[in-house]
């Protein structure tokens, strides 16, 4: 609901008012999951200690953390505001491991076979990263680009390998002008969930900027396939159309887009999160 409110605030005050918005929805998310995943990492040390052996845990090859002592100082410390730079630096004290370390895993690997089915099952990572993707669009928004990065740097290492991660690099590369760079960052997002809605509609105006108005075509009509009640690919679609030298095509479907636009949400109901 944060979320919603950040986007409507967007709409009535500017992207600033929705980043304050975002990191109280941060500070709600820590308390909300913290306790959580602390009483989950005595259950994950005894699953690596049971199924370990004498294979040496990835956490004592890293000497910087010391993670009973990390967990027990982070959990008693005051609460604090808590600052979007210190969004995800945590996590992993309290039990949340990378997908990367994850498919590493034999255990892991046989219950959890991509990154899309693993988030199915984990609306805690989920949440996150969602956060952190408002975050960044905002930042963008605002033309301070470095500031998303830096959100993007501190989640990426949650999972690396899930198409919202490649969604926001290509956010962060198309808004500083690395056009090919982003269109590389959008394909691979759409390889590994063809479906995401808001990467068809970023690859659709990229492939429009640099000209190549039948590819932006034929994502346009993906999302539309995916939301037909959203104006955004109709418009998108007429662009490429008229590009094309299509015009009564385009002015047809800009009608559709001007029609559904009257009647759209602010918020597309296809991105409000389920209650699990």
């Amino acid at each position: 609901l944060l979320l919603t409110k950040a986007a409507i605030e967007e709409e009535l005050y500017g992207c600033e008012q929705s980043i304050m918005t975002c990191k109280e929805a941060l500070r709600i998310w820590k308390s909300e999951y913290e306790p959580i995943l602390t009483n989950n990492v005595q259950n994950l040390q005894a699953i690596s200690n049971s199924s370990g052996g004498n294979r040496p845990s990835s956490r004592s090859q890293n000497a910087s953390i010391n993670f009973e002592t990390d967990v027990e100082q982070t959990v008693n410390s005051q609460q604090g505001t808590l600052k979007v730079e210190d969004g995800i630096k945590n996590l992993f004290l309290f039990g949340i491991r990378p997908f990367s370390a994850i498919i590493n895993d034999e255990n892991s690997l046989k219950y959890n076979r991509s990154s899309t089915y693993f988030f199915s099952i984990q609306p805690i990572y989920f949440s996150l990263i969602q956060i952190f993707e408002h975050l960044v669009r905002y930042y963008i928004k605002l033309d301070k680009i470095d500031e998303g990065e830096r959100c993007l740097k501190e989640i990426s290492s949650l999972s690396p390998l899930c198409h919202q991660m490649f969604y926001m690099r290509g956010l962060i590369n198309d808004a500083r002008g690395q056009l090919k760079l982003a269109k590389l960052n959008y394909n691979d997002a759409l390889a590994i969930n063809p479906y995401h809605f808001p990467t068809l509609i970023q690859l659709t105006k990229l492939l429009i900027q640099i000209g190549n108005y039948s590819l932006a075509e034929k994502y346009a009509r993906d999302a539309i396939s995916i939301q037909p009640s959203n104006y955004q690919p109709w418009y998108l679609l007429s662009l490429s159309m008229e590009a094309r030298g299509e015009y009564e095509q385009s002015v047809d479907v800009g009608a559709t887009a001007v029609h559904l636009e009257g009647d759209s949400p602010i918020v597309s109901y296809h991105s409000i999160i389920r209650v699990l």
